[in-house]
């Protein structure tokens, strides 16, 4: 069971919900959080006491410099450090998403360097961006280019190949084709062959839903991957094309 928003820890009805989840059966109880509440401990063990087993940051810097002018929150950066060390001391699980721009993505290698090396995390995902909602009106000083941002993905990458780890961070909302080798780590690209029900009976078929919101161009009928990959979100062709599609001709390769 996983709550996310919005912010959940905003939810004075959070610890109740978590313990309602574990009784009735949930083993595994997450949040997605900014974590500036659980720099607290008393209301962090008030959430672990509950049965929170999980947690998921979303960091977006590898330093308080960037990570506070993207939340615009002076000093929430160091309140999610203080909230891992709380976490850490409550013997919680951690993870961190981190959504790529144009303040960010150069300098991902250092932020796997201080939250795998130092502080001893292991749970990531990097997110490139969705260009809907408030995102829509600053593309041109925080859009990026999957291309772009491809090289330094696979530099940090490196950090994770030197220590021998062997769970390197996921990939959300890339393809094969601006990433190639790296489809293993990928999320989303490829058919869940999933069908979701309502509590009223409603079914939906989960990769028709994803494919509505996903555009293909020509060129992907050459790919290796063509039958399999679901193509391009459509909100980041509307800004940037499709231009970075180079049909791949083997699997995991060029």
């Amino acid at each position: 069971m996983g709550f996310t928003g919005g912010e959940p820890t905003l939810s004075k009805d959070l610890p109740q919900l978590i313990s309602d989840a574990r009784k009735v059966g949930y083993t595994y109880v997450r949040i997605q959080t900014n974590g500036i509440r659980l720099a607290d401990f008393a209301y962090t063990k008030m959430l672990v006491d509950a049965g929170l087993t999980f947690v998921k940051f979303s960091i977006h810097g590898h330093d308080a410099a960037t990570h506070d002018k993207l939340t615009m929150i002076p000093g929430s950066f160091d309140a999610c450090l203080k909230a891992i060390e709380n976490l850490k001391r409550l013997k919680v699980g951690i993870g961190v998403n981190i959504v790529l721009n144009q303040d960010n993505y150069r300098h991902l290698r250092a932020f796997y360097e201080l939250f795998l090396l130092r502080l001893g995390l292991s749970n990531f995902v990097i997110i490139a961006p969705l260009y809907e909602g408030n995102m829509t009106l600053h593309v041109p000083e925080m859009g990026v280019r999957l291309s772009d941002v491809a090289p330094y993905v696979r530099e940090a990458y490196q950090v994770f190949t030197r220590i021998n780890f062997p769970k390197p961070p996921l990939l959300l909302h890339f393809t094969p084709c601006v990433l190639p080798g790296y489809e293993q780590q990928m999320l989303g690209w490829s058919a869940f062959n999933t069908m979701v029900v309502s509590p009223s009976g409603k079914q939906r078929d989960l990769d028709q839903t994803a494919m509505d919101h996903t555009v293909k161009p020509e060129a992907c009928g050459q790919c290796v991957y063509n039958e399999r990959c679901i193509g391009f979100d459509a909100s980041y062709a509307r800004h940037f094309g499709t231009s970075e599609v180079v049909p791949l001709t083997v699997v995991g390769g060029g």
